[in-house]
């Protein structure tokens, strides 16, 4: 097989087990793509049509209020999936931005055919329950931090889930994620680095 299938495969084998013979339906309509700092995979407005799986670079999925400010939903780095489940889903025009923070090289999958398959293979089926069952621990987590947890726990919590990502991401787009100004958030960074 070539290195995209192994990636794929190994990237589908981290989440459920699967054999090549469940994984060939949906790796057939794979798609390699690449996106410059500040392209957008998805806009809110458009429909969610792919799921993305990032081979290299990072994405940042965000919502805009009415006042067109930022809400960091989540950051997607290498080996992670994105896309925007809950637009997917729907099939309405999407709430999500997806936007490529530095340059990104994705495999994209269209949804339909990713439902298609999962249709006739209960493998398939088994592998969208455990992303559906991550992508809500990772919600409940998120929530907890953000109602529980005070601002430099949860700027902590940040750092412990992405190691390095400080110094790939806007400090604004890390401080929308932890629910705190960006002034809030030099504020936090200058407090720990005192001796």
């Amino acid at each position: 097989m070539n290195s995209e299938f192994d990636f794929f495969r190994r990237i589908l084998m981290q989440i459920s087990p699967l054999s090549d013979e469940s994984i060939l339906p949906v790796f057939a309509h794979i798609q390699h793509s690449e996106f410059k700092a500040g392209e957008f995979p998805l806009r809110a407005g458009e429909r969610a049509t792919h799921v993305l799986i990032v081979v290299k670079g990072l994405l940042h999925e965000y919502l805009l209020d009415r006042d067109g400010k930022q809400a960091t939903r989540s950051f997607s780095l290498e080996g992670a999936l994105s896309g925007s489940l809950g637009d997917l889903i729907s099939g309405a025009p999407a709430l999500s931005y997806i936007e490529a923070l530095e340059p990104t090289s994705v495999l994209t999958i269209p949804w339909v055919e990713i439902d298609k398959a999962a249709q006739l293979d209960i493998n398939l089926q088994l592998l969208l329950r455990r992303i559906a069952e991550r992508l809500y621990d990772k919600k409940r987590k998120r929530e907890y931090a953000l109602l529980v947890l005070n601002a430099a726990e949860r700027l902590d919590q940040f750092k412990q889930e992405f190691p390095g990502l400080f110094s790939r991401v806007p400090k604004h787009a890390i401080a929308s994620y932890l629910g705190i100004t960006p002034v809030h958030l030099s504020r936090l960074l200058s407090e720990q680095r005192k001796p």
